[in-house]
């Protein structure tokens, strides 16, 4: 769930709230069944919370965002089924990283023509801090938009993300097996059911992936949801 709130001047605040729902199964390094595993995570993530201004130059289509991710999903889930129940899932598949994160970003929307808008934004993503010999690797991402405006309350979209992130630190980290660079193609659209309530569907397709070692990557991302203005 996020919750947004803009003020009459050029502040706006941004809190994200993730709950996780995954299952995970591995056969192991054995490949024979005695190291097998699998695991249900059922909890809350780590919550984000960004302050943006748009302010500068009298021009309100360009802002800067500042933020902290918090430590307040688990990092000590462990296998439940398998030969290896009890045993820590690897610090990178928990729901939270355990880490106080700084977040800085910037952003810029715009009208390219009059049936078209434009918006681009780019956020990092810098741990402050270990947590039980692990840290997660910097991350940059970057979004770049277009929106058709011209079909009432349906609006479609497309959009390319892009994500660059740095390899794991510490003693209970895997760097030969994290970081990377991940490009998507993402078709999607918004429908506005009345003034206040619209829905949205996107779905991303990934056209580059460089992943070091061995890591879990999608095929596809299907994203869903509601906004609810008040």
């Amino acid at each position: 769930m996020g919750l947004d709130y803009t003020t009459e001047g050029a502040w706006g605040f941004n809190l994200q709230l993730p709950y996780i729902d995954r299952s995970h199964a591995t056969n192991g390094f054995n490949y024979d069944g005695t190291d097998y595993g699998e695991s249900r995570t059922q909890s809350l993530g780590d919550v984000k919370f960004l302050a943006r201004y748009n302010g500068f130059l009298n021009n309100p289509e360009l802002g800067v965002q500042v933020g902290v991710k918090l430590p307040t999903g688990s990092h000590t889930e462990v296998f439940n089924v398998g030969p290896i129940a009890g045993q820590p899932l690897d610090r990178g598949l928990q729901p939270g990283t355990g880490t106080t994160d700084l977040l800085l970003g910037a952003y810029r929307t715009t009208t390219l023509t009059q049936t078209l808008d434009g918006y681009a934004q780019v956020l990092a993503q810098m741990p402050l801090n270990s947590k039980d010999g692990y840290k997660t690797g910097n991350s940059v991402n970057v979004n770049l938009g277009v929106r058709y405006t011209d079909l009432g309350r349906l609006e479609p979209q497309f959009q390319l993300n892009a994500r660059a992130i740095g390899k794991d630190k510490g003693a209970n980290a895997t760097p030969a097996d994290s970081g990377g660079v991940t490009l998507y193609a993402s078709p999607g659209a918004t429908y506005a059911v009345n003034d206040k309530l619209s829905v949205y569907g996107f779905v991303q397709l990934p056209v580059y992936q460089y992943l070091n070692g061995y890591q879990l990557a999608p095929r596809y991302l299907v994203s869903v949801g509601t906004r609810f203005s008040f």
